[in-house]
């Protein structure tokens, strides 16, 4: 979907906000409460944009394991 860019701001913040979660009490503890907790926004933002938890949690560990790549090339290229 196309949002609006406060939209957008939203969501990147329900993933940074899962990927971080993930990293510290693991992706099956992950639970929308606490996402949304972590992101300050509301509940029902998660289900706005995610249908499932598994799915809020798999796209942000995929952006972040993305970005880690790109950084890893990045810093490869500049070696």
């Amino acid at each position: 979907r196309t949002h609006r860019a406060s939209a957008q701001r939203r969501r990147a913040a329900l993933l940074d906000a899962a990927a971080e979660l993930a990293a510290e009490v693991g992706a099956g503890a992950v639970t929308h409460r606490a996402v949304a907790a972590r992101a300050g926004v509301p509940l029902s933002t998660t289900s706005y944009f995610f249908s499932s938890i598994e799915e809020l949690v798999t796209e942000a560990l995929r952006r972040s394991a993305q970005s880690r790549v790109a950084a890893f090339d990045e810093a490869e290229s500049a070696w």
